[in-house]
């Protein structure tokens, strides 16, 4: 099975879906001018109800 993955956003957390789904969907949103990362679905379980630390690439 392939590895799903999850689109966390400051709001919501999305439904698992492919790589290139997620890829796609973080282009959306950032076209959209949301800031969307892309985690595993585990990790994404793991944050769903606690506070969720922006990376920083700094």
């Amino acid at each position: 099975m392939d590895k799903m993955y999850v689109i966390k956003t400051d709001t919501s957390t999305s439904k698992p879906m492919t790589r290139s789904e997620a890829i796609n969907q973080v282009k959306e949103y950032d076209h959209k001018g949301i800031s969307g990362y892309i985690v595993s679905e585990k990790e994404g379980e793991r944050i769903k109800n606690s506070q969720f630390n922006i990376p920083k690439w700094k």
